[in-house]
Formats: C-alpha cells, sequence, structure tokens
C-alpha cells in the first residue's frame, strides 16, 4: 500500500513540474557577470581598497613595533634579570594579542563596508533583471550558478547588462 502511495505521489509530483515547466519562461544570468560589468562595481572595489589599507597600515605599524621589541628583547634578555625577563615577555604577548584583535576588527569592519557598498549595486541589478523578466514575459530567472541543466533556458545575462548600462 505504502509503494502504491509513494508511486501516486510521485507520479502527481513530475505531472505537476510538467506541466509548470510547459507554461512557464525561465531564463538564467550570470550575477557575477552583471556585477562586474557595472561601473559603480569598479568604483566600490577602489572605495574598498582605500577603506583595507588604512586598516592594513595601522596593524603594519604594529607589527613593526611588535618585532623590534622582540629584536630588542633577544639582544638584551642576557643582562635582564628574570622579572625584566618575564616583563617583557608579557608586554610582547600583550601586544601580539593587541595585533590579532586589530586584524579580527579590520576584517569585521570591511566585510560590514563591503556588504554597504554592494547594497545598491544588488538593487540595482535585480531591479533591472525585474525590468528586462516583465518586459519579456520571463516567469523565472536563474542565477547560473544554481543551474544545472535546461533544454530550454537562455541566457538574458548581455540583455540585463545593456539594459543597466542605458
Amino acid at each position: 500500500m505504502k509503494k502504491v502511495l509513494y508511486s501516486f505521489f510521485a507520479v502527481m509530483i513530475m505531472s505537476i513540474t510538467v506541466s509548470f515547466a510547459q507554461t512557464q519562461k525561465a531564463v538564467y544570468v550570470n550575477m557575477d557577470s552583471i556585477k562586474v560589468a557595472m561601473p559603480e562595481f569598479k568604483n566600490s572595489q577602489k572605495r574598498l581598497e582605500v577603506y583595507k589599507k588604512q586598516f592594513q597600515g595601522r596593524i603594519d605599524v604594529k607589527v613593526k613595533e611588535f618585532q623590534q621589541k622582540q629584536q630588542n628583547l633577544q639582544v638584551q634578555q642576557q643582562s635582564m634579570t628574570p622579572q625584566q625577563l618575564q616583563e617583557e615577555i608579557g608586554g610582547l604577548q600583550a601586544l601580539e594579542q593587541e595585533i590579532y584583535q586589530l586584524q579580527q576588527e579590520a576584517q569585521l569592519q570591511v566585510l560590514k563596508k563591503e556588504q554597504e557598498l554592494l547594497k545598491p549595486i544588488k538593487e540595482k541589478m535585480d531591479a533591472s533583471i525585474k525590468t528586462v523578466a516583465e518586459a519579456e514575459g520571463i516567469d523565472v530567472v536563474l542565477p547560473s550558478t544554481i543551474l544545472l541543466y535546461g533544454s530550454d533556458v537562455e541566457d538574458y545575462t548581455q540583455k540585463i547588462i545593456d539594459k543597466m548600462l542605458n
């Protein structure tokens, strides 16, 4: 009885899928190609690089400070008391932790900035895709990254790029 019921549901799902596919017009787009073609994306990448360099400059200063203190410790450790040596090692460890925290904060801030810069770009892409889809009677637009196969699925990437650049 279960096999019959499973078979029935499988046939129903397949027939619904087939009828859906026959009545829907589907296309795909390469979102990365669209994004890269946008002047706004190129500008956002430049701004993001400048933002990254600000953090990298601060990190580089701390790393140089750490390296200098480490070299000084290696040179002077023979003439230090055990207590002085422990204090210097503790200072190096604290500086190392500070560098690590700065790197973590930089990664987080850069990620936030990237999301902030990409949000209007994604909104423009989505609006262009919707406009083209509505104008051409398209029911489904899929990103090319999830499309495995489609016999009647057309690539609309260039049409979206043309719409956005005009």
